[in-house]
């Protein structure tokens, strides 16, 4: 890649995901749709993807009784 020539399609999907944003982001700055303003938030995400199926499940289950009302 050089300074006056963008990645192809599969590269930028392939960046994009890894920093976790927008192909649309990558190419032209703007705030795409995958961009978070909370870092509490990214952090979370971040921690997320590593956890295995049964930690996810368990998380899951935490975060929909922590979100909903008390009867």
């Amino acid at each position: 890649m050089t300074k006056d020539r963008l990645p192809d399609a599969s590269d930028s999907v392939r960046i994009a995901k890894v920093l976790d944003v927008s192909v649309e982001y990558l190419v032209t700055g703007a705030d795409g749709l995958k961009r978070r303003e909370n870092a509490d938030v990214d952090e979370l995400i971040r921690d997320i993807r590593h956890l295995s199926s049964d930690d996810l499940n368990l998380a899951r289950s935490v975060v929909r009784r922590l979100t909903v009302p008390a009867n």
